[in-house]
């Protein structure tokens, strides 16, 4: 099954009872949609660790970092680190965010390009401070076309979408299948052993 079905099925598990009503609905309660997307990536990129790493809860922290992240992919933390979802650098691998209808509800692709240049900055000051690697992904359902062709160009190693082209047409041109992802994920880890 490729990954927006199976999100869809996750979505309307949790959020409503018909694809209809899902259509309707996918772009309007952003943050429960956002929250059920965060759960059901989490889910995927835990099948694809495979125990490697561990996983933070959804809407976690870097210590030195005042930006909350959807998902961290952690080693060796603390309980302590655990307990309150503040994790330190030295022990984070990865700091995801994710989009269910994309970075920005511009038609500006430079604006969608300043959006992950401002979490890469961040992710890039971390390092900087902390001299450790973490890793940045962004994962989005869907994403302006014009949005992705420009993120793509400028930072191709760290965008994956689930579908093409969903953002305007409502329709399914493209959905990724959850080995695209794994490769993705997998591919842009492999200097972080």
């Amino acid at each position: 099954m490729n990954l927006i079905d199976e999100y869809e099925k996750t979505y309307n598990e949790n959020l409503c009872n018909n694809e209809e009503e899902y259509l309707d609905k996918i772009n309007k309660p952003y943050k429960v949609s956002g929250n059920i997307f965060s759960y059901f990536l989490r889910e995927k990129i835990l099948g694809i660790i495979d125990n490697k790493y561990e996983l933070s809860v959804v809407n976690s922290y870097i210590k030195g970092c005042n930006v909350e992240w959807d998902l961290l992919m952690v080693n060796n933390a603390s309980e302590n680190e655990k307990k309150y979802n503040i994790y330190l650098p030295e022990h984070v691998v990865c700091a995801f965010e994710f989009k269910t209808s994309g970075s920005s509800r511009s038609k500006e692709p430079n604006e969608a390009i300043e959006y992950l240049e401002k979490e890469i900055n961040d992710i890039k000051l971390v390092n900087k401070n902390y001299k450790t690697n973490i890793k940045y992904f962004y994962i989005s359902l869907c994403e302006n076309p014009n949005h992705a062709i420009a993120m793509r160009k400028k930072y191709p190693n760290n965008c994956f979408w689930i579908i093409d082209d969903y953002y305007s047409r409502r329709y399914k041109k493209h959905s990724s299948e959850e080995s695209e992802l794994k490769d993705f994920i997998l591919n842009n880890l492999k200097d972080n052993k």
